[in-house]
């Protein structure tokens, strides 16, 4: 779940929610020869599930005791995080290639920082699985990191769209930033501006008495939709 805090709500977008956007855009990506990628399908098919692992938890978010809010993705412990990556990794075990993907998603994402116990192991765990995903695919390990750079794009994108690193990034030769509604990249991948739109709830930003109170408020609150126009970024963005 991706928490974000105004004033007196709190706004949570699934990982599920976030990930189609993430797919979304770049089924309209045209720069980088994506169009002609012999593995689009699967890029696709992999930005749209890389987080499908949190699905169990976004139907049923746990509660931070420290805050009484949601967990946010960021702040998820440990041993919650090792599981819904490898329940994710597997369940696309069937696609080679885009488990690749998803587990190349998750090793990067855990690079860095100094990991707890949990966290070592889950490194381990998905560099040996991406070895075998690779054996069965019979792909090397330079073609699925050029292929996942995609991937990290859409995904990047979407996180900042989702009010993430304030709203900026910086993706290996892409840079974003989202302000009132609109997505700016540079440089611009896709054929023209187009809006598209992230579900979203919001709950008040009060402390829950546990999962089931959450749950009950979760339970009444409307989806509704965000837009988010994406378009070239400005002469007073550069």
């Amino acid at each position: 779940m991706i928490v974000s805090r105004s004033h007196d709500r709190l706004r949570l977008i699934t990982q599920g929610d976030h990930a189609h956007f993430s797919a979304e855009l770049l089924s309209l990506w045209k720069g980088q020869n994506l169009p002609d990628h012999p593995w689009r399908t699967e890029i696709l098919r992999a930005t749209r599930s890389h987080d499908n692992g949190w699905r169990e938890l976004d139907a049923a978010p746990p509660l931070d005791p420290g805050t009484g809010h949601p967990w946010d993705f960021v702040d998820l412990p440990g041993h919650l995080r090792a599981e819904l990556w490898q329940h994710g990794v597997e369940r696309m075990a069937g696609e080679p290639v885009v488990a690749a993907l998803v587990a190349m998603h998750a090793l990067a994402i855990h690079s860095s920082g100094s990991p707890g116990v949990e966290i070592q192991e889950l490194r381990a765990w998905l560099e040996e699985h991406i070895a075998e995903l690779l054996e069965d695919a019979n792909i090397s390990r330079h073609d699925l990191e050029q292929s996942y750079i995609f991937l990290d794009w859409a995904d990047a994108a979407s996180l900042a769209s989702c009010g993430v690193w304030d709203g900026r990034f910086g993706k290996a030769g892409l840079r974003g930033r989202f302000s009132a509604g609109v997505l700016e990249l540079d440089p611009f991948p896709l054929v023209g501006a187009t809006t598209f739109h992230i579900a979203y709830r919001e709950i008040p930003a009060r402390r829950y008495g546990g999962e089931a109170d959450l749950g009950g408020e979760l339970g009444a609150a409307k989806w509704r939709q965000m837009p988010v126009k994406v378009a070239p970024t400005g002469p007073s963005s550069r």
